[in-house]
């Protein structure tokens, strides 16, 4: 097994919105999750109707475990890493 590997991700993802604390969910076609509270990211998205974005992901793997990702595109638009939110 393989540690420190890491792998990108690059396909459409559903999104949801946490209205109360601007927080975005994307969400794999496995439910596989991944958060981000940038607050530019939130309006982008807000008054969108489709609820699919393509997202580019860099995902840092231990023992084929995700430990650490940093969302590097959502539609073209890059978010704040920093607003990244843990929640593997």
């Amino acid at each position: 097994m393989n540690t420190g590997v890491e792998r990108r991700i690059d396909e459409q993802m559903t999104f949801q919105l946490d209205d109360n604390w601007h927080i975005v969910t994307l969400t794999r076609n496995d439910g596989e999750k991944f958060t981000n509270n940038s607050p530019q990211l939130y309006a982008r998205l807000k008054g969108r109707s489709n609820q699919t974005v393509h997202v580019v992901i860099w995902g840092s793997y231990d023992f084929g475990k995700m430990y650490a990702y940093f969302i590097r595109s959502v539609d073209g638009f890059d978010p704040d890493p920093q607003a990244n939110v843990a929640e593997q």
